[in-house]
């Protein structure tokens, strides 16, 4: 930058410096300095390439899992309520993506343990009773088993057993106290029929048939109870994950065009400090003359 002579206004010394770069200036440093661009582009482009070729091919695939829940009847329909949350089943997934170590407890054998790259969990937007788990693999041919070994980790995870017998005791507690109920009705109301035939009930002060009312209403309620028990599991895969044909890493592409664009900035950025250099040093020998 070219520094202009000070100018007196109102008695006082105004510097005025200029902001402007001279690009016809900046083109003759790259023009000099070419090489040292080129080189070092060239390093960069060199080192994406070895490491795409000794890289190993990482395959992904992904699929979805039905979480364990219970339903609630509000009035004619029924919400669900998951046993476990999608952010407690993250946890549980995400501690086997630590180490090897931690992988041995979906009890694959060595070698497709050590063929896991990465297992990791997703929240789907709007959907609470699924969750997405993401595969990673050198080997495309153990997803599936992967895929199966996680949900029996899952299923066999002590909170989540808890959890599921809880609610299944629950079930069959109310399946009981409803064909208790169910049985004390049916019997009230053959009692009542035959004293009526007998002629020794007069006036009941309701309608008998509301009896047969709320006998269907408690058969409705015990079916509806029953069905809840036998659909009561653990996680289940709702959607199998599909075998990849091609890998997704390394992004081959990416790399190369990550490599050539840092390898021109850094070259540009080494060859106008080299000329700062040296022109910094010509500066200090001129000073000591």
């Amino acid at each position: 930058m070219e520094e202009k002579k000070p100018v007196k206004k109102d008695q006082e010394i105004v510097y005025y410096q200029e902001d402007e770069i001279d690009l016809y200036e900046l083109w003759l440093i790259l023009k000099k300095r070419w090489k040292v661009v080129v080189s070092t582009t060239l390093i960069f482009v060199i080192t994406a390439i070895v490491y795409i070729f000794i890289a190993k091919p990482v395959y992904t695939s992904s699929f979805f899992v039905k979480i364990p829940g219970r339903y609630l009847k509000t009035g004619n329909s029924f919400s669900r309520i998951n046993l476990i949350s999608v952010e407690e089943t993250s946890r549980i997934i995400s501690d086997l993506s630590a180490t090897i170590k931690d992988k041995k407890l979906l009890k694959l054998p060595e070698d497709k343990i050590r063929n896991i790259v990465n297992i990791t969990p997703s929240k789907i937007k709007g959907n609470q009773e699924l969750i997405e788990i993401e595969i990673e693999t050198y080997k495309p041919s153990i997803i599936l088993d992967i895929s199966k070994s996680l949900i029996s980790y899952l299923n066999s995870n002590p909170y989540v057993k808890r959890k599921i017998e809880t609610e299944r005791a629950k079930l069959q507690i109310f399946i009981k106290e409803s064909k208790n109920k169910l049985h004390e009705m049916e019997k009230t109301k053959e009692l009542i029929y035959k004293n009526l035939k007998n002629g020794k009930i007069q006036n009941l002060g309701f309608n008998p048939l509301d009896l047969d009312t709320k006998i269907l209403n408690i058969k409705k309620d015990i079916a509806e109870l029953e069905i809840r028990l036998k659909n009561l599991k653990g996680f289940e895969i709702s959607v199998d994950p599909a075998i990849p044909e091609k890998p997704s890493k390394p992004k081959k592409k990416l790399i190369l065009a990550v490599s050539v664009v840092s390898g021109l900035f850094l070259g540009v950025f080494l060859a106008f400090f080299l000329e700062w250099i040296k022109n910094a040093s010509r500066r200090h020998k001129e000073k000591q003359l």
